[in-house]
């Protein structure tokens, strides 16, 4: 899976597979599970087909790669920039410094880690902090980096446009930056805010929705906010949580709208 999916889109695949299965058992179409299993079958041949037929072609082996838990003891770093759960190079050396053998490099892993974790034990007030400031940096960069993330000269980028230039202008103190900033939050804001008014009308029975979507948002995006608490993270990682939000914050949206002029007209009447 991880040479067609990186992890944290398997946490989408791992939704829809959730909210498929509930709603197969749910309405006992049995037939409808066989049939799915049958179509992942060709699907998982056709992936290994094509990693062995580099393999062959190409007379080189596709190791496991780096292992996974490397991601995780970064997630609980800290960078020399004071960043939490930062990219830190620390996958890529652990693999290349045990000459590209994945169960040393997992082996090094594992012992860096249980390290990590007595540390974090033993200063629960570092401990605190550092998951704070995990989550800060992870959930209200509302921009989700995409400016950070702009043509840096030093990497051959150039800014061509007009307005990128304002954007860019001054290391984000022009008018123009500061609009994308800040109205973006309010956006982002608005969407959690009436996506947990859309999911709390439904769990008291006060809204008729879409509950195979409503149950996968919501799987997705807790499944994606648990995973990046400690996995490596930036706040580029986790746009698609909060996009797929939208269609649940939009029926919220709806119903307090609807609530709200229906309350006005029955003041008007009066």
């Amino acid at each position: 899976m991880a040479y067609l999916v990186k992890p944290n889109f398997e946490i989408g695949i791992v939704a829809i597979a959730i909210v498929y299965f509930l709603a197969i058992f749910r309405k006992k179409h049995y037939i409808i599970l066989a049939l799915g299993v049958l179509l992942v079958i060709p699907t998982v041949n056709i992936a290994l087909g094509k990693i062995y037929s580099y393999e062959v072609n190409r007379n080189i082996s596709l190791s496991r790669g780096i292992p996974k838990l490397t991601y995780v003891v970064m997630g609980l770093s800290e960078d020399s920039n004071g960043r939490i759960g930062w990219y830190t190079g620390y996958n890529d050396r652990a693999f290349s410094d045990n000459n590209y053998n994945t169960d040393k490099a997992e082996k090094l892993a594992k012992k860096d880690l249980r390290i990590r974790v007595d540390y974090l034990k033993k200063h629960k007030v570092y401990t605190r902090r550092i998951f704070r400031l995990k989550l800060i940096s992870t959930w209200t960069d509302s921009t989700y980096q995409s400016i950070w993330n702009g043509p840096l000269p030093t990497w051959g980028g150039k800014i061509n446009t007009d307005i990128m230039r304002i954007i860019y202008v001054k290391d984000g103190e022009s008018k123009l930056y500061k609009f994308i900033r800040y109205g973006s939050v309010l956006i982002v804001w608005t969407i959690f805010l009436f996506s947990i008014i859309c999911t709390l009308l439904y769990l008291i029975g006060k809204l008729s929705i879409d509950e195979n979507y409503l149950l996968y948002a919501v799987i997705f995006f807790i499944g994606g906010f648990i995973f990046h608490t400690f996995w490596e993270t930036k706040a580029q990682y986790v746009y698609q949580y909060t996009a797929s939000l939208i269609p649940v914050a939009s029926v919220g949206l709806y119903k307090v709208m609807d609530f709200i002029w229906n309350r006005i007209e029955s003041l008007r009447s009066k």
